[in-house]
């Protein structure tokens, strides 16, 4: 399954204008937070309800979204 979202122009200024950002992975896990990096792979990701940092990989998220 090929994920489908944000162009990568789009994802790019997510990550220059700090947006905030809502994931959705297939086990059904909701996290918000900024978008810190982005590669081919996998999403950095700076958590809203605290410091903490998480990577997801992108065949792990079935929705992704500036919020």
């Amino acid at each position: 399954m090929e994920l489908k979202g944000p162009s990568e122009a789009e994802v790019k200024k997510f990550i220059k204008f700090e947006a905030r950002m809502e994931f959705i992975t297939v086990a059904g896990h909701h996290f918000r937070g900024t978008l810190l990096w982005a590669d081919n792979s996998a999403f950095h990701i700076k958590l809203d309800e605290s410091e903490k940092t998480i990577t997801i990989l992108k065949t792990a998220i079935v929705y992704y979204a500036a919020i």
